[in-house]
C-alpha cells in the first residue's frame, strides 16, 4: 500500500469552464524567488583552515582557494592543500591565460609550478626583489592583465612580467622580458581592480588612480577625474556595469557609476544593508547581468542593474557563515563565497530555487494554490502562506530579508488539498481539505465549514463541479460527499451529505462533460460515478474498475487533461477505452510512460499545453512539450538538480513559473530562465600511476619524476587512472565513462567511480580516454592519456636474434637426430598407448569422484511445516567445489549449510568431503559458531596447502534465524511486508586459513511471506561473452523481481537469467542456490 498522500491538480483547460474561479493569472514576483540551492563546504570537508580569502578557476576548470593554511585545489572529487614554505595566509590569487596560478601571501608572492615529483608547489618571487622592497606584509590583491601580473601590498605595487609575455599584449608598449617593476606609496595603497582592460588602485590620501603608459619614462599612476573624492573613502568593488561604465562600491558613500570622467551616485535598495553590514571585496557580475555584493557580517546581496534588491544570501538562505571575504563566479555561473568559516557555493544561475524549513514551511508539501495574489501550500502540519504581494511602487528602503511562509492560524493538522474559487461577484474563497474537515481560509486564519466529529469528515481532496458551480465534491478516507454554497441567501455552506455506495479512500476527482465523476483511490482501483437524477445525489450509479479491467494493483490517480482524463499508477499512465470498457497503457507522451518502467504520481497541464509529471518512486520531475508537427518532446534534464524525493504537487502559473511540492519542501522553477545553453566543462585526468602508487602523471601536465614520459617497462603493466569533472553544480552526481583503446572493447557503463585500474596489460600502445556527464546530463570534454608498454625481454630484437641462431643450430642437428627419432617413434607409440590407458583410468576415477560428491549431497530436502525449500547445484568441472547440506533436529530446528571450496576438481572434492564429515558431526552443536570454530581448527590442522572452504550456516527455529559465515557471499533477505530485498554481508576469512579467527553471529526474525537466499559466488561472478561480470547488484535486483514467488520458481528464474547472460560462454564456476520461503 502506498503511504504517500496524493492530491488533485486541476488542468488549465478547466479554468475556461469555471468562469467564476478565483485563480488569477499570476504576475512574476521577484519577491517570491526563493533561496537558490546552496552547498556548504566546512573545514572538515577540505581539511584546512576555516578562513578563506580568495577564489579563482584555472584553465582546465580546477578551482583554487586562498586559505589561511595555503592554496586549496579542488577538482570536484578531492581537495588538495598546497602550502607555502611558511604556511602563511593566502590573501589573493590570479591565473594567466596559460593556466599558471599566481599567489599573494603574507610577506611573499609567487606562482605555482610542478616540482621534481610533478606536484604543484609554490615558487617565491621574493628573491627577485631588492632587499628594501621586501618589507611588506599582506599581498591583498593579485591581478593578471595582458600577460603581466600585479601584486598589491600596503606600501608597494609590484608588476611581474614573465619571460614568455609578448610585447604586443600590454597597454604600456614594449616589455622588458622577465622583469619586476615597483611603485611605492608613502601614504599606503588600499585596494586594486582590473576592469575593462585597465588597472586601477586606490591610494590613501590621494584617491582612485589608473595605471597608464608613459613614454619615454615608463608607466605611471594617474589620478582619475574626481578620483580625489575617494582619498579617505574605502573602495571595495569595481565591476563592469556595461561595456563602458564601471560600478564602484564604497564603504560609506554607497555605489557609483563611473563613465571615465564622472562618478554618478547609484542609489539602490541595498544601500542600508551594505552600509550596516560593511561592503567588502570584490563583488561579482552574475550570468544574468545582476551584481553580487559581499559584506563582512550580513552575507551577500544581489541587485539588478536598476538597483533593485533581489535577494539576500545569508544564513536564512542556507549559508554556513555571513562573513564573506571574497565572491567569484565560475564558468558554469555558480557563485562561490570564501567565508570566514568555510566555503559556500550558490547556484545563482539556476532557474530552480527552493523554500524549505528555513523559509517557514513545516512538513511535506501536498498541494499548492494561489489565492488573491498570495501563494499557499498545504502540508502534513497545516497550511502556510507566502506573504510577498507584488509591490505597487518601488520602496526606498525594503526590508533586507528573504520572504518567508507563515502558518495559517486555525489549522494544525494534516492538510491534503487547497481549492480557490469565486462563488459570487463578491465572495472569493480558499478552501482547505484537512483531517479535521474542510476549512475556509481568510488571509492568515481559517475557520471550519465542516467538522470531523469522530473522524467522520476527514477530507483528502476537493473538486468544484462544472455542471453545478455552487457544488464542490469532497473525497474522504471512506467515501465521497458534496458541499453546496448558498450564494443567494445565507452565503454559507450546506452539507449535502455522503454519496451512497462509495466507501473507498478517494484521493483524486475529475468531472466529465456529462457531469459524471472519475474517482481515484489509494489502493482499490478507479470508480466512475453517474448521477441519473442530477442535480440530486441520492441514487448514483457506481462502476468499479480494478486489476481485472486492466489497471495495475495499488495507487490509482485521475487528473483532468485537455485530451482526456489521465490515470496515474505505479506502472505509468493509463487511459480508459469506452468501447472495450477496459484500461490500457497510455503512450501519448512517450513509451516510457506506458511500458511500466516508471511511476507517475501527479500530472498538471499549463496554459501552453505542456504536461508536467511528478513521480514518487523515481522522485523526479519531467515535462512533455507539444511538437509543432504532433507528438510530444519529453524533457527531464533541467529538473535533474531537484533532490530526488517524492513529488506530490505541481502547480504551473501563466507567467512561466512552475512550483513543485514534496517531502523536501517547495521548489520554484522559472521556465523563462531555462539554461539550455550551459557552458561546457572538461573531464580532467588527475593522476596516472604504475603499480598503484608510482605516479607517471599528476594532473599538472608534467610526467612524474624519474619516468621516461609515457613509455613503461613490462614489469610496470598495472596502471590506475584518477579523473574528475570540472562541473561543480552537484559534484556527487557527476558520472564517468572510460575506454582504453587497444584493450577495452568499448566505453564502460556510466558510473560515479572516479578511477579505473588495469592489471597485467600486454605490451603495446594504448590510448586512455575518460569522459564525464553532470547532473544535467551534459557531456564534458574528454581527458586522454597515451602510453606504451614495452614488451618483455624475451620479445626484444636481440632475443629474436638468439632464437634465429638457435634455429640454425637445430637444423644442423636434425640429420643427426633423425635416426634416433625413428627409434623414439616406436617408443612414443607405446608411451601414448600407456597414456591413453592412464587417461581412461583417471576419467573413470573423476566420474566416480563426481558421483561420490553428489552422493554426499542430501537426497531428501527437509520440509518443515512453516518452510518451503528448494536447491540447485551445477558444477563447472567433473568434481565441483560447492556444497550444501541440511540437519533437522527432533525438535524441528533446521540447520542449513552452504559451502564453496577453493578451486575445482579433486582438490575441491577433498575439501568438500572433509566439510561434509564435519557438518554431520557438528550440526547438532547448540551454538552454530562452534561449527565454524571447530571446523576451522580441524581443517587448519589437516595442512591442505592452498585449500580453503567458504561456509555459511543458518539455523532456523520457527521464524528466528541465527546466521554465521566464513568467506561467503552476502545472504539475500526478502521482506514481504516492505517488498524490499536486503543484503546481509558478513566479511570473514574462509575455513582453514587463520586459526582462532573471530567469526561473528547475526540474529534476525522473519515473517510469513519472507524469503532467504544462500548462494555460492559462481552466479554473481559469471561472465558473459563480452567479459562482463553479472555482479551482486544484478543478483539483488533479480531476486527482488521474483522473491514473492515459490522457491522453485525463484531458482528457475535465476537459472534462465544466468544462461541468457552467459550466452555461449561456458560456465566458469560452480553455481549453487538454496532458497527458503517462510509460510
Amino acid at each position: 500500500m502506498r503511504t504517500v498522500n496524493r492530491k488533485l491538480l486541476l488542468a488549465p483547460f478547466l479554468v475556461l469552464a469555471f468562469l467564476l474561479s478565483a485563480q488569477e493569472p499570476a504576475r512574476a514576483n521577484p519577491q517570491e524567488t526563493g533561496s537558490p540551492f546552496v552547498t556548504n563546504y566546512p573545514a572538515t570537508v577540505y581539511n584546512a583552515h576555516a578562513q578563506n580569502w580568495s577564489i579563482k578557476q584555472g584553465a582546465g576548470g580546477l578551482l583554487y582557494f586562498g586559505n589561511s593554511n595555503g592554496i586549496l585545489e579542488y577538482d570536484g572529487v578531492s581537495w588538495r592543500l598546497i602550502p607555502t614554505p611558511k604556511r602563511a595566509f593566502i590573501r589573493s590569487l590570479g591565473i594567466d591565460e596559460a593556466g599558471r596560478v599566481y599567489v599573494g601571501s603574507v610577506g611573499d608572492f609567487g606562482y605555482l609550478a610542478p616540482d621534481s615529483a610533478g606536484q604543484l608547489a609554490f615558487v617565491s618571487l621574493l628573491p627577485r626583489l631588492k632587499p628594501e622592497d621586501r618589507r611588506f606584509t599582506d599581498v591583498w590583491d593579485t591581478h593578471v592583465l595582458n600577460g603581466r601580473v600585479y601584486f598589491l601590498t600596503d606600501s608597494r605595487l609590484f608588476r611581474f612580467t614573465p619571460a614568455d609575455a609578448s610585447a604586443g599584449q600590454t597597454e604600456a608598449g614594449a616589455l622588458h622580458r622577465d622583469s619586476l617593476d615597483v611603485w611605492t606609496s608613502e601614504s599606503g595603497f588600499h585596494t586594486s581592480f582590473v576592469v575593462h582592460g585597465h588597472f586601477y588602485v586606490r591610494e590613501w590620501g590621494a584617491g582612485l588612480l589608473k595605471l597608464v603608459s608613459g613614454s619615454p619614462g615608463g608607466d605611471f599612476l594617474k589620478l582619475l577625474p574626481e578620483g580625489e573624492r575617494f582619498a579617505d573613502e574605502r573602495i571595495y568593488v569595481m565591476l563592469p556595469y556595461d561595456e563602458r561604465r564601471i560600478l564602484v562600491g564604497t564603504r560609506e558613500q554607497g555605489l557609483f557609476r563611473f563613465d571615465g570622467n564622472v562618478f554618478t551616485p547609484f542609489p539602490t535598495e541595498a544601500d542600508a544593508f551594505l552600509k550596516e553590514n560593511r561592503l567588502f571585496l570584490p563583488g561579482a557580475v552574475l550570468a544574468n547581468g545582476t551584481f553580487a555584493l559581499g559584506t563582512e557580517s550580513g552575507g551577500a546581496a544581489i541587485i539588478d542593474r536598476n538597483g533593485a534588491l533581489l535577494q539576500i544570501l545569508d544564513k536564512s538562505a542556507g549559508l554556513q557563515d555571513q562573513t564573506v571575504s571574497y565572491l567569484y563566479r565560475d564558468r558554469e555561473g555558480l557563485l562561490w563565497l570564501a567565508l570566514n568559516n568555510g566555503i559556500s557555493k550558490i547556484e545563482t544561475q539556476s532557474p530552480l530555487t527552493f523554500y524549505g524549513e528555513r523559509a517557514g514551511i513545516e512538513g511535506s508539501v501536498y498541494d499548492i494554490a494561489r489565492h488573491s495574489g498570495a501563494l499557499y501550500v498545504a502540508t502534513d502540519l497545516g497550511v502556510f502562506c507566502l506573504k510577498s504581494p507584488v509591490p505597487e511602487k518601488k520602496s526606498s528602503l525594503p526590508s533586507p530579508s528573504n520572504p518567508r511562509f507563515q502558518a495559517v492560524k486555525g489549522i494544525n493538522t494534516q492538510t491534503w488539498a487547497l481549492l480557490s474559487l469565486m462563488v459570487s461577484n463578491r465572495d472569493s474563497l480558499l478552501l482547505a481539505a484537512t483531517l479535521d474537515g474542510v476549512y475556509e481560509i481568510h488571509r492568515e486564519s481559517a475557520v471550519p465549514i465542516t467538522s470531523s466529529t469522530s473522524a467522520q469528515f476527514r477530507a483528502l481532496t476537493m473538486l468544484r463541479s462544472q455542471e453545478i458551480p455552487d457544488r464542490i465534491y469532497v473525497g474522504h478516507w471512506d467515501g465521497l460527499s458534496a458541499l453546496r454554497y448558498d450564494s443567494r441567501n445565507s452565503h454559507r455552506w450546506i452539507d449535502e451529505g455522503r454519496i451512497p455506495d462509495i466507501n473507498e479512500e478517494i484521493r483524486t476527482i475529475v468531472e466529465n462533460p456529462d457531469g459524471s465523476l472519475w474517482l481515484g483511490t489509494n489502493a482499490r482501483g478507479a470508480l466512475r460515478v453517474t448521477f441519473p437524477e442530477s442535480p440530486a445525489l441520492s441514487r448514483p450509479r457506481v462502476e468499479r474498475f480494478g486489476e481485472t479491467d486492466g489497471l495495475p494493483y495499488g495507487w490509482i490517480g485521475v487528473y483532468a487533461h485537455r485530451l482526456r482524463p489521465l490515470f496515474t499508477t505505479d506502472a505509468g499512465l493509463f487511459q480508459f477505452d469506452e468501447a472495450s470498457r477496459r484500461f490500457k497503457p497510455d503512450s501519448t507522451f512517450g513509451i516510457s510512460f506506458a511500458d511500466g518502467s516508471r511511476d507517475v504520481e501527479v500530472v498538471a497541464e499549463d496554459h501552453l499545453g505542456n504536461t508536467w509529471f511528478g513521480s514518487e518512486e523515481a522522485g523526479e520531475v519531467s515535462v512533455a512539450r507539444p511538437r509543432a508537427g504532433g507528438g510530444h518532446l519529453w524533457v527531464r534534464d533541467p529538473f535533474s538538480r531537484i533532490p530526488r524525493a517524492a513529488i506530490n504537487a505541481i502547480y504551473p502559473e501563466r507567467d512561466g513559473i512552475v512550483w513543485f511540492g514534496g517531502y523536501l519542501g517547495l521548489v520554484r522553477y522559472d521556465s523563462n530562465l531555462r539554461n539550455e545553453d550551459a557552458p561546457g566543462f572538461q573531464t580532467l585526468l588527475r593522476r596516472a600511476a604504475m603499480g598503484g602508487d608510482r605516479a607517471i602523471f599528476r594532473g599538472s601536465g608534467f610526467p612524474g619524476a624519474g619516468e621516461a614520459g609515457s613509455t613503461l617497462p613490462y614489469t610496470r603493466n598495472t596502471l590506475r587512472f584518477d579523473f574528475s569533472a570540472s562541473s561543480f553544480v552537484v559534484e556527487s552526481e557527476n558520472r564517468f565513462q572510460t575506454f582504453l583503446e587497444g584493450f577495452d572493447g568499448g566505453w564502460s557503463a556510466w558510473g560515479k567511480e572516479s578511477w579505473k585500474e588495469y592489471t597485467n596489460l600486454p605490451a603495446g600502445h594504448y590510448h586512455f580516454r575518460a569522459r564525464s556527464k553532470n547532473v544535467y546530463e551534459q557531456l564534458g570534454g574528454e581527458a586522454v592519456f597515451d602510453f606504451t608498454i614495452l614488451p618483455p625481454w624475451y620479445q626484444r630484437w636481440w632475443a629474436y636474434a638468439v632464437y634465429a641462431v638457435s634455429l640454425a643450430l637445430g637444423i644442423f642437428a636434425v640429420d643427426r637426430i633423425q635416426r634416433a627419432r625413428l627409434i623414439r617413434k616406436e617408443r612414443e607409440k607405446t608411451r601414448i598407448a600407456l597414456l591413453e590407458a592412464e587417461h581412461q583410468r583417471k576419467t573413470e576415477e573423476l566420474e566416480q569422484a563426481r558421483q561420490l560428491q553428489l552422493s554426499m549431497l542430501p537426497v531428501i530436502i527437509p520440509r518443515p511445516p512453516h518452510l518451503d525449500i528448494d536447491v540447485f547445484m551445477k558444477t563447472a568441472t567433473e568434481v565441483g567445489g560447492d556444497y550444501y547440506d541440511f540437519h533437522l533436529s527432533e525438535g524441528g530446528v533446521l540447520t542449513v549449510g552452504v559451502g564453496d571450496a577453493t578451486g575445482h576438481g579433486l582438490n575441491a572434492g577433498t575439501m568438500v568431503t572433509a566439510t561434509k564429515s564435519l557438518f554431520n558431526s557438528l550440526a547438532s552443536e547448540p551454538d552454530i559458531l562452534q561449527i565454524l570454530h571447530r571446523s576451522n581448527r580441524i581443517l587448519k590442522h589437516l595442512r591442505l596447502r592452498g585449500l580453503y572452504m567458504g561456509l555459511a550456516i543458518v539455523r532456523i527455529q520457527q521464524y528466528r534465524l541465527e546466521i554465521c559465515a566464513a568467506g561467503m557471499p552476502p545472504l539475500l533477505i526478502y521482506s514481504a511486508a516492505a517488498q524490499t530485498v536486503d543484503e546481509l554481508v558478513i566479511k570473514t576469512l574462509p575455513l582453514g586459513g587463520v586459526a582462532g579467527f573471530p567469526y561473528p553471529k547475526h540474529e534476525i526474525t522473519l515473517q510469513p511471506g519472507d524469503a532467504l537466499m544462500l548462494m555460492s559466488d559462481g552466479f554473481p561472478e559469471r561472465f558473459n561473452e563480452n567479459g562482463e561480470i553479472f555482479d551482486y547488484e544484478r543478483v539483488k535486483s533479480v531476486f527482488a523481481e521474483v522473491a514473492h514467488r515459490s522457491p522453485q520458481e525463484i531458482i528457475d528464474h535465476f537459472v534462465q537469467t544466468g544462461d541468457a547472460w552467459a550466452g555461449n560462454r561456458p560456465q566458469n564456476d560452480d553455481v549453487t542456490f538454496v532458497v527458503i520461503k517462510f509460510r
